[in-house]
């Protein structure tokens, strides 16, 4: 009977299609293989739900052959018949449907290779995410960096963060600089911050009279901005002085001109946001 359907068919060469069927069933062999091998190595002593979940949906990916998928054709629940032989034989698919599992199989190896592809896409998003993370990560210090100019004002932070929050802090001239270039420092201070408080004071005075901060600590916010984020590089402004032209866009926190202490307790609450009081001075 399946030879008729064949024949109905034209007698098709299917050699082509079988060939290049077995062609792909090996390399879905292959990239099947090799995936579950990477993902065993990077889930050795590594604890990643998501990552685990997809190492199943690999393992889940099979390939269905041609009696199996013919199976599908058989409705399920109980067969009432009073022809013994037909019950003896059981439940067989039509020549019809036998043709088409045969043909289904022959895109099998095609059809399993998408889904595994899908899965190796958000299994590399995956990793690439968790590297990310990993690498901003290991790019942040234990340090609450403190920029200032001449203003004593950054003294006050300094003892707030420390004595009262137990945080260590840094700031431009805490090691001795001779012998080292501005950007060795810089560089030293970027790399071991945490956190950053950029405190802008009204100190330089201009030809129409308003006072701006130093221009120091305006490169040091940008650049701990840069290294950060904006939400842990934060503007500590000092009534009286100049704003520039995109302080508006920072995260910032206003102080009457002389009292820094104003702004101890947004202080705190930004460090606690960011998880760093109690986790540094635990570390």
């Amino acid at each position: 009977m399946k030879a008729a359907v064949y024949q109905i068919a034209g007698h098709p060469d299917m050699a082509e299609c079988e060939s290049a069927s077995a062609e792909t069933l090996r390399e879905f062999n292959r990239a099947k293989g090799e995936v579950l091998s990477g993902l065993n190595i990077v889930l050795d002593g590594r604890k990643d739900a998501f990552l685990s979940s997809l190492l199943e949906q690999v393992r889940g990916v099979e390939i269905s052959s041609a009696q199996q998928l013919s199976r599908a054709f058989l409705g399920g629940g109980q067969f009432m018949t009073q022809d013994t032989r037909a019950l003896n034989g059981g439940a067989r698919a039509a020549p019809h449907q036998l043709v088409i599992a045969e043909a289904t199989a022959l895109n099998q190896p095609a059809e399993c290779g998408k889904q595994l592809a899908e899965v190796v896409r958000q299994i590399g998003s995956h990793l690439v995410r968790t590297e990310r993370k990993a690498r901003v990560s290991s790019l942040v210090g234990t340090n609450v960096f403190i920029g200032h100019g001449r203003s004593p004002s950054w003294r006050e932070l300094k003892d707030f963060i420390e004595g009262r929050l137990h945080l260590p802090s840094d700031e431009f001239n805490r090691v001795p600089v001779a012998g080292m270039s501005n950007i060795t420092r810089l560089n030293e201070m970027l790399e071991s911050a945490a956190f950053a408080f950029l405190i802008l004071t009204a100190e330089d005075e201009q030809r129409d009279g308003k006072l701006n901060a130093r221009m120091n600590v305006v490169h040091e916010m940008g650049l701990f901005q840069g290294r950060l984020g904006f939400m842990r590089a934060i503007v500590l402004l000092e009534d009286g002085c100049e704003e520039f032209s995109n302080i508006q866009g920072l995260g910032q926190i206003r102080f009457p001109k002389g009292n820094v202490a104003a702004a101890f307790e947004e202080v705190r609450m930004v460090l606690e946001r960011e998880g760093l009081v109690g986790k540094l001075a635990a570390s």
